[in-house]
Formats: structure tokens, sequence, C-alpha cells
């Protein structure tokens, strides 16, 4: 016989609105359409979706932050113990395979929402994950799914790069590894409501490799700071839930 998972749900004070305000004006498209409801549940950061390697140690910052920006919205607020929800996670999966539809997250998802349905009552669930994503670098500025930050280095940058006689470039043209946060909000019966992203954290830092002649040779390395920004987590957290995916990316 199949175990029923006793949810363990942590409580988390009162939420007035999921939706954070944001910028535009009622009734805009960067505004989620959310509901009132009575009770959100959060499952376990990451659960579809796997940590990526190079993040791993580091996302217990954002989930704290992501919980106080739950929090503050004045509604009531629950956590999914993660054990129970790795469960069900694996019976929603199993289920839609068995169906023979795709197997793919966003499939179990949806009916991982309907199978916690049986379980606790609630008005929405959000799911978040930390992803990472290519950042565009401008100058010394780097920008991504809503949010710019200056581009990280080890040793101050020099202003310009002698390249070629002559030829000087000023600032900095490419991308770089970045932390987003994505989160999925869906009804108890599936439906997908809200899906956004936003920007936490460059993740590489610019730093100079030693070599015999004058001229500056640059590479990317990983950060040993990333995510450790609180100001730069909220800021991030709230435009995952302002702006909507494709107002910040085609794809993901």
């Amino acid at each position: 016989m199949t175990r029923t998972p006793r949810f363990t749900l942590a409580a988390f004070g009162a939420l007035a609105a999921l939706a954070c305000a944001s910028s535009g004006t009622p009734g805009s498209q960067d505004v989620a359409p959310l509901p009132r409801p009575d009770r959100v549940v959060v499952a376990p950061l990451n659960l579809g979706l796997r940590l990526p390697a190079e993040l791993r140690g580091s996302e217990a910052a954002v989930w704290d932050e992501l919980l106080r920006y739950l929090s503050a919205q004045d509604r009531s607020l629950a956590v999914v113990g993660a054990p129970d929800a790795a469960q069900l996670w694996n019976a929603a999966a199993a289920e839609v395979e068995a169906s023979g539809a795709a197997l793919e997250p966003r499939a179990v998802a949806s009916h991982f929402a309907e199978l916690l349905a049986g379980h606790v009552d609630y008005g929405v669930l959000v799911m978040p994950s930390v992803v990472v994503r290519r950042a565009r670098i401008g100058g010394r500025q780097v920008s991504w799914d809503g949010v710019r930050r200056e581009v990280p280095a080890r040793t101050p940058l020099p202003l310009s790069i002698d390249i070629a006689s002559g030829i000087t470039v000023n600032g900095y043209r490419g991308s770089i590894a970045a932390a987003s946060l994505y989160v999925a909000i869906l009804s108890p019966d599936g439906e997908l409501r809200w899906e956004g992203i936003g920007g936490l954290d460059v993740i590489q830092e610019v730093a100079r490799v030693a070599r015999g002649s004058d001229a500056p040779r640059l590479s990317l390395e990983p950060r040993t700071d990333c995510l450790s920004d609180v100001a730069e987590l909220r800021e991030g957290i709230a435009r995952a839930f302002e702006r909507r995916i494709p107002a910040t990316a085609s794809t993901w």
C-alpha cells in the first residue's frame, strides 16, 4: 500500500497580496493577474529543476529572502516540507509518464499542484527555482532579467585596452554567467497563473591573467561571494513577481 504523506507546513504569518506593486498602471501586463487567496503555499527551492552546481551552498540566502518577501505581503503563508514535496513530485512525474504525456517540468508541476490540493487547502502554489542565465556586458554594466549590476572584478579594471597599434577599446562587450530566480505560480487545479524571472547576482568576475607582456589579459572566473548582497537579492525576487518571462527573455 502506498503511504499517504503527512504534509509538513511551516506557517509564516500573513500575506496581503502575492503580486508585488509594479511601476505599471493597474491592469498593465507587467502586473501579475493573481487572486487574493486565503493561503499561499511555497514549494521547496528547485523542486522540479536541478540546482546548478556552481550555486550549491549559496541558495539558502535566496530562500530566506524569498520567504521574507512573501511574508511581507500580509497573507497566510506556508511551506511544504522538502521530503513530502519530493515524494509528491515523484508521484506526479510517474502519473504523467504513465498517461503517455511528455515528461517535462511544466506538465509535472501542473499535476503536482493538483495532487497537492488533495492534501492541503490552498489558494495558489509558488514554485521557485534558482537558474543560471547569460547576462549581457555593455561598458562596465551587466544587464539581464530586469536588473543591472556593475561588472564584478577582482582587481580594478583599466578604463581602456589597447588591442592593436592605434586601436583602443573603451569598456567591455560580451556575456557573463548570472543567477536568476524563476517562479511559477499555479492554482489548485494545475493552471499556470504566472511565470516570471528576475536577476539575482552575477556569478562570475573578471580577473587578470598573468602574462609576460604589458598588455592585460582578462578571464572570467567563478565568484566566491555571489548571492551575498541582500539588497540585490530582494530586487531580483521582486522582479520575478513583477515581470512575466516574455518581458525579460524569449527562452530560458
